[in-house]
């Protein structure tokens, strides 16, 4: 029987109510252009889950606006086998982990634990990246800190990518170690997937190609089935005495980095005129590694560049990828010129946001805090690209010189980037030999579901989720221990144990578990109407559950004034401040009791009525601003926890324009002040000093041992070498102790002028 194809809109719609109404893993993929990235963003902005965005590199997780694997989860680099086993000398030399070893050196702090432990959708982008030990290391993580077997922690996985794009790196010593564990070191391969592996789902409608003929042989070339004829009609491409006439906007991709610089700067060269460099501006803490373009781009009028995003205004004049030629350059402005001259833009620079997430613990809510920012021109000299780096990008017209591929798919990729095959040109014949597709990754995409079974899971998974979301939601249990715990580790605190904080916490106890005695009753109930399933049983179910919120919620509500007016009476002792944290820690547990009562309620009610329960939907069942009263009405204007989340992007104009205020520090330290002196004299913090000094430190200009210990120094290296992506707040408890955060913040501005050097 032919099974009807689901369209993209279908396909998006499905996959967003797999998301919102089950808790099965998802891999989402799809041709280049088929709006991947546009679903990602959709998803974060529509979704009621706590999600959060991460990716497999630096600058991938920058592109995606959320950060890397390893910084979340603090994961080690290295290989991870997914067994315990004794690890010689000579292999821990080789930065080899099991689960074992991994969890004993997980330094992790509490506040890092509660966030990992709110998450309920985590978003992996670029997962054709991402190792099958990496996955397998991060699910070692969730599982130890969620204290829950399943898979993931109970978290569920959004994977986005195409398997045809960059591959995992795997070095041949760590096969052989791994081979052992995995059929393959792709993602889908990772034993935490064997029992439960993802739905896979492909947008197919193709927005970057419209030529039938290039579509159907790039299908060929993704699913091995190229043929004869195939390379024949790409091989009529092949002109190995091309030369692009001048503004011609036409780019070569090529598969090395050398390759795509010399041609870049050679043309530069080539071109007549002045220089005019353009220096990136860097706020706060923005790692080198992943800048997302060059801190200093050097142009000459008519270079050739090519944008790297797309124009978020609403003219949409250029897109990523899209070529020009420059036309006009002046001390603060690129102006250039689209193919034949028509149209011509100022180029206005743009604002990459390094962040973290942070939980709010008011609202339980994951937020983005910024930690730096990135300002520059979204542009690069654009004679040469590597295929590598064009992944996402669309060409009209391309050089591809892919003779020496040396990746599979490779092929795939660099032809990909073309709109049709009138704007290609071939300086190599592709032949059988250069277009293979790993075979692993062919197998996977045929595991795909049809339509019809795709929409049968998606029902029957919807119903498995509201089962386990609602009997969570009055399972108390997890609250009761929170205040047990509490009161046990205050116990014997000279500080805090005196009567009032006896029968403060007897009270708050006793109510606790009285209220977990009826909701275990209510459970057992709920369960029975879910086993029987009888006709109108949903309808049946939002009554009990609306009767039960209406009992437990004032209780709840109750008991968190009670541990409010606790906080209130010991928020001005000093002495007291890690009193006060754990306080507010058990009263974010009393409110996530209350925002799943309601969300329970909410998801009830929109699966009776057929709808797709969103962000928007949770955001009104919830109410946050109620609770931010009760917060301020209870205890005053007090911060429950450190509360920043994105902050409004600054005119980079403006900035630039600014006095270089990192140059006066230096100059008032070289003139013999210290930081303390420079900080007075000039109104600022001592951070703000500090990591101004620390840029110059990063040049070279200062000599780090002015600021750290040889010592110290040597043993701050050997941590940041072993983790170049985390930030310092994930570094310094990796530390011996008796570091502080200036001479952490020293020690990695002096591994980026190592870093700087060796690459000279």
């Amino acid at each position: 029987m032919t099974d009807t194809k689901l369209t993209l809109t279908s396909i998006a719609e499905l996959a967003s109510k797999f998301i919102n109404q089950t808790n099965r893993h998802i891999f989402l993929t799809g041709k280049a252009g088929t709006g991947k990235t546009t679903f990602l963003h959709h998803i974060m902005s529509h979704t009621h889950k706590k999600a959060v965005v991460v990716a497999p590199t630096g600058i991938a997780a920058i592109n995606a606006g959320g950060v890397t694997i390893h910084s979340l989860f603090q994961l080690p680099f290295g290989t991870f086998l997914p067994q315990n086993i004794f690890l010689s000398d000579n292999m821990m030399e080789g930065r080899i982990n099991t689960p074992e070893s991994f969890i004993r050196n997980l330094k992790m702090q509490d506040r890092k634990r509660r966030l990992l432990r709110e998450i309920e959708l985590l978003i992996i982008d670029e997962v054709s990246m991402l190792r099958a030990d990496l996955l397998d290391a991060l699910n070692t993580v969730m599982q130890h800190i969620t204290k829950k077997r399943v898979p993931f922690g109970g978290v569920q996985i959004l994977f986005i990518g195409d398997m045809l794009q960059l591959s995992p790196v795997v070095k041949d010593h760590e096969w052989d170690l791994l081979k052992s564990y995995y059929d393959s070191i792709y993602f889908f391969d990772a034993l935490a997937l064997r029992e439960n592996p993802p739905i896979y789902l492909e947008l197919d409608k193709i927005y970057r190609q419209s030529d039938q003929e290039f579509i159907d042989i790039l299908n060929n070339l993704r699913n091995n089935t190229v043929t004869s004829k195939d390379i024949e009609i790409l091989n009529r491409h092949y002109d190995p005495d091309f030369q692009p006439v001048s503004n011609q906007n036409i780019i070569t991709l090529t598969t090395h980095n050398k390759r795509a610089d010399s041609i870049n700067l050679q043309s530069l060269e080539e071109l007549r005129g002045k220089t005019h460099n353009y220096e990136a501006i860097i706020e706060d803490e923005f790692s080198e590694f992943n800048y997302p373009v060059e801190r200093v781009i050097s142009l000459k009028v008519n270079a050739q560049i090519m944008f790297i995003k797309n124009d978020t205004a609403e003219e949409k004049r250029f897109f990523n990828g899209k070529l020009a030629t420059i036309i006009n350059l002046s001390e603060d402005e690129i102006e250039a010129e689209f193919e034949g001259g028509k149209e011509t833009i100022k180029i206005e620079k743009h604002t990459w946001d390094n962040i973290r997430y942070r939980l709010n613990e008011t609202t339980n809510e994951i937020e983005e805090e910024v930690l730096g920012s990135y300002t520059q021109y979204p542009i690069k000299l654009a004679w040469a690209i590597t295929v590598h780096k064009s992944q996402g990008l669309t060409f009209e017209k391309a050089v591809v010189d892919i003779g020496r591929a040396f990746a599979p798919g490779q092929v795939y990729v660099a032809l990909s980037r073309l709109k049709s095959l009138s704007g290609l040109i071939l300086l190599s014949y592709i032949n059988e030999n250069s277009i293979s597709i790993d075979e692993k990754i062919t197998a996977f995409g045929e595991k795909k579901e049809s339509a019809a079974s795709l929409q049968k899971i998606v029902e029957e998974e919807s119903l498995n989720y509201l089962e386990e979301y609602v009997l969570k939601s009055f399972d108390f249990m997890g609250l009761y221990y929170a205040v047990r715990n509490h009161a046990e580790d205050y116990a014997k605190d000279e500080l805090v144990n005196d009567a009032i904080f006896e029968s403060f916490t007897s009270l708050l106890k006793n109510n606790i578990y009285g209220m977990s005695q009826h909701a275990e009753k209510f459970v057992k109930q709920l369960k029975h109407l879910f086993a029987l399933k009888e006709m109108s049983y949903m309808s049946t179910l939002l009554d009990r559950v609306k009767s039960a919120k209406e009992y437990f919620l004032p209780l709840l509500q109750e008991n968190s004034t009670l541990v409010l007016k606790q906080i209130a009476e010991n928020k001005n002792n000093k002495k007291k401040k890690t009193y006060i944290k754990d306080l507010q820690v058990v009263d974010a547990a009393i409110y996530k009791q209350i925002e799943q009562i309601k969300k329970s309620e909410a998801i009830l009610f929109h699966t009776i009525e057929n709808k797709e329960f969103t962000k928007a939907d949770a955001d009104f069942a919830l109410n946050h601003n109620v609770r931010n009263e009760h917060i301020k009405t209870t205890i005053g204007e007090v911060k429950m926890t450190i509360h920043t989340v994105k902050s409004p992007k600054v005119d980079a104009e403006k900035k630039e324009k600014k006095t270089d205020t990192k140059k006066i520090s230096f100059e008032l330290f070289n003139a013999g002040k210290s930081i303390d002196e420079i900080a007075a004299e000039r109104h600022l913090a001592l951070t703000t000093i500090e990591g101004h000094l620390a840029y110059y430190v990063g040049l070279g200009s200062i000599d780090v041992l002015q600021f750290i210990s040889e010592t110290k120094l040597h043993q701050a290296l050997e941590v940041i070498e072993k983790n170049p992506n985390l930030f310092l707040s994930d570094l310094m408890p990796l530390l011996p102790a008796g570091f502080n955060y200036k001479e952490l913040k020293m020690a990695v501005a002096h591994f980026k002028f190592k870093s700087d050097m060796k690459s000279v």
